[in-house]
């Protein structure tokens, strides 16, 4: 789905599931610039607003031209596991208790380092 911020990568039911509840929560991706995408604004008003082609790739128009993509070939990058949640830095000082932690707006930056297990086969 093309955004102003990017393009939005989830899964289909988590949208029918979030237009039925919108407190629901889901697991998305935005793809931006950070990603090779040259302007991430993708609010440039046009009729069709995305077009896929015969040869497999979905275009959509940007601010500065079009983005093609293969959507079937960009890896899916959704935990199947739980987020274990490994340190938290307030201000530069790593809190002692990861329990269940209030932090005020009073702090400059909040930082999370987190980790996932996952069990793929190796390829060799």
């Amino acid at each position: 789905m093309s955004t102003n911020k990017g393009l939005l990568n989830t899964k289909y039911e988590n949208i029918n599931k979030y237009i039925n509840d919108s407190t629901f929560k889901f697991d998305y991706q935005v793809y931006g610039e950070d990603d090779g995408i040259l302007n991430s604004e993708f609010n440039g008003g046009c009729s069709p607003s995305v077009l896929r082609l015969s040869t497999g790739y979905v275009s959509y128009p940007t601010m500065e031209g079009l983005v093609w993509l293969k959507p079937e070939e960009i890896p899916d990058e959704f935990p199947d596991e739980k987020i274990i949640i490994d340190e938290m830095i307030i201000d530069g000082i790593s809190t002692d208790s990861l329990n269940k932690v209030f932090v005020s707006n009073k702090h400059e930056s909040v930082k999370f380092t987190f980790s996932t297990p996952i069990g793929e086969t190796p390829l060799i």
